[in-house]
């Protein structure tokens, strides 16, 4: 009888265990519209009438080629100088967009941050850099996750 408690307890152990790790999630990826986020990056320059500055577009999956694949996020820093580990407003300035196919415009955020944790300009692949983001429609769960730059297409 002892051996069937022993087990019993073991086993109510376990699942109190499994269900705190369910019930707690990683900071930064808490009740989020997509829990796989948006963890890849493909970095380009702003040019011509989008002004100057630096494009971010983010999937979920790593993809290199150029061509336009959904769902992605697609993030327009404007700051002149971007700073390590300062965060940046998404708003009046920098722009933020989700596009989930191409039947679809793509939906704005109202508001939201990046902020890049490791960026590195001189590189022989280009820009690598990381960092996080968080952004927010006027309605719904907002898109969060961390990212890091894949790829780097040139400026032109």
């Amino acid at each position: 009888m002892d051996r069937v408690k022993a087990e019993a307890s073991v086993t109510l152990l376990l699942l109190v265990a499994a269900g705190a790790t369910l019930t707690l999630s990683a900071p930064g990826t808490t009740d989020a519209a997509n829990p796989d986020g948006y963890s890849h990056a493909a970095a380009t320059c702003l040019q011509g009438s989008d002004g100057t500055g630096l494009r971010l577009r983010l999937r979920q999956r790593h993809h290199c080629d150029g061509s336009d694949t959904y769902p992605y996020l697609e993030i327009d820093v404007r700051e002149q100088a971007i700073a390590v580990n300062k965060s940046l407003a998404i708003g009046d300035t920098n722009s933020a967009f989700r596009c989930q196919s191409s039947k679809k415009s793509c939906k704005p955020f109202v508001s939201g941050e990046i902020m890049f944790n490791h960026l590195e300009e001189s590189s022989p692949q280009g820009l690598q850099t990381d960092g996080w983001y968080e952004l927010k429609f006027s309605t719904g769960l907002p898109e969060t996750g961390r990212f890091k730059v894949d790829c780097f297409q040139p400026c032109g």
